[in-house]
């Protein structure tokens, strides 16, 4: 697909934009911001069990950082 459509936005002179592309990021998640961790493995047939849980003792709750109100 990404392909296809890198091939439609190359060299359109007749249209100043681009409909169609892609985006690319790099994201970073602290580890503050991750709860926990699972593994999960077949129990038979369609069926998931959870092996193992960590539970990330320093985690931050998103409402703590991403109050607007008081980082204006």
């Amino acid at each position: 697909m990404a392909e296809e459509i890198r091939e439609l936005n190359h060299n359109r002179a007749y249209s100043e934009w681009h409909w169609q592309g892609e985006v690319a990021a790099k994201i970073n998640v602290p580890s503050t911001q991750i709860l926990c961790a699972q593994r999960w493995e077949p129990a038979g047939g369609d069926l998931l069990k959870v092996t193992d849980l960590l539970v990330n003792l320093a985690f931050t709750h998103p409402s703590a950082i991403l109050d607007e109100r008081n980082m204006l």
